[in-house]
Order: C-alpha cells, then structure tokens, then sequence
C-alpha cells in the first residue's frame, strides 16, 4: 500500500483525492483491502456479540464501507440523520441507495432555526462545535434510546480528526456506547474497498471541495469565508440558495449580488 492522502481537513485537497480514486489499484491491492475488511469484521463481531448493535449511515465514503462490513458481520440495523437543510440532490441519492434495515430519522434544524442562529451558517470554531452538538450527538442519543441499542457503531476515523479510541467509548452522561471498527483505516484502504466492491459514490464528491466537506448538510459546509459558502452552494444549486432568500437576509442580499 502507497499511502497519498493527508489529513482531509487541513492537508488534502481535492484534486490529490479525485488522482487518488483515479489510480487507486496502483496505491492498495484488492488483498490488502480484504486484509482491513477482515480485521474490521472481526472488530464488529466482536463489539456487538450478543447485543442490540446498529450502526450510523450517512451515505459518505466512511459510512458505505462501514455499511458493508456491518451487514457481512450481521449487523443489518441503521439510521439515517436528515435535516431540513439538504442538498435536495443529495438527498434523492440518500434515500434511493440507503442499505436494507435503514431508518430514516428527521430533525426539525431548518430555515428559520438558522435566522434565529445565524452565526451557525459556514460555522467555524465554537459554532462549528455547536453543530456537533446539536446535530451529531442529538441524533446519535435519539436513534440508540429509540431502538435500546448497546452499542452503535460509526464510520469516524482518527486520520480524520476523530476522537475513536481503540475500544470504543461511553459517554458519561446519556450513556451511549459508541465504536468505530474503521478507527485506523487510511484513506486509500476506504477508497480502495469502495472500488473492488463497486459501492455507488454519492454526488457530493464531484462537487466544489466535496471531499473536504463531506456528507454535511449545506450550512455546515467548512469555507474560508462566508461568501465563498454561499458562493459554493449556489454553484452546487441555486434553487437552494434561493429559498434560503425567503427567510435569511444574507443569502437574500447574496442573490441581489449575482443577479446585479
């Protein structure tokens, strides 16, 4: 295996990922994937043995692997987190390419959550960390009380920033187990088990930064400016940005901007 790929968010760009994918048989073999499958697999069986186990799916390159894995080692139950800010593109894939046992769960962050919290629009820091908060763990909780899960297993990585740890982790005060069979994957060997396995990609990686941000709904997009979000955004889809105009006066004086 050549390992080619940084750390996605500060080292990485696109174009090395888009060459990546481009020549992936020449950076890791099929074999050497299945030797991280296996281990994988083994790791699944081993922390939902005999529990009530579901995994997170979010339909990003992490998540597919992970939906793989899980349904070869028997775990077949997963949720999927939407907002009301998708990109409706992304979206449609989502819901047409969702494994079997996926549970579609909604939550109620839309337009007018963020004209009341506007600081959460291309969030950086803190706000950024709020999103995490509010979105991630809120959905994580709602899902494993839900179904009475033990266990939940995630797509998160360490190369990607990702706090793992080896055995997992419970958090002290909502409980919740969470682990991360994939915890010290690097990049080529996901990208190289969705090649040999022919797993569809969703749309989101063709689109400006798409490895850099990911699955995230639109708000969330990490940018070096707030206009350079709503300048991708609109590039990704306008119709977006203009029904964002109806209720948030940046996106509204944004469109006056490009139609001037």
């Amino acid at each position: 295996m050549k390992i080619v790929l940084g750390r996605k968010q500060k080292y990485t760009s696109d174009e090395l990922w888009h060459d990546a994918v481009a020549h992936i048989e020449q950076l890791i073999s099929a074999d050497e994937c299945e030797t991280f499958a296996a281990a994988a697999i083994n790791r699944i069986t081993d922390a939902a043995a005999g529990k009530n186990a579901g995994y997170a799916w979010s339909g990003g390159k992490d998540s597919l692997v992970l939906a793989d894995l899980c349904q070869r080692a028997g775990v077949t139950q997963s949720a999927l987190f939407l907002t009301k800010l998708e990109f409706p593109a992304f979206e449609s894939w989502l819901l047409e390419n969702k494994p079997d046992g996926c549970e579609v769960l909604r939550f109620d962050f839309d337009l007018d959550y963020l004209a009341a919290h506007p600081e959460l629009i291309f969030p950086k820091g803190k706000a950024m960390q709020r999103w995490n908060v509010v979105m991630q763990r809120r959905s994580q909780i709602t899902y494993y009380r839900k179904r009475n899960l033990e266990i939940l297993l995630t797509g998160h990585r360490r190369i990607d920033g990702n706090g793992c740890g080896k055995e997992g982790f419970t958090r002290r005060k909502s409980g919740e187990t969470i682990y991360a069979p994939l915890y010290d994957w690097p990049h080529e060997a996901v990208l190289g088990y969705i090649h040999y396995h022919g797993i569809p990609m969703p749309p989101i990686y063709n689109w400006p930064r798409g490895y850099r941000n990911g699955t995230h709904f639109w708000p969330y997009r990490s940018c070096d400016s707030r206009a350079d979000g709503w300048r991708e955004v609109y590039q990704i889809d306008p119709s977006v940005v203009e029904v964002a105009a109806g209720k948030l006066p940046e996106a509204k004086a944004f469109l006056e901007g490009v139609r001037s």
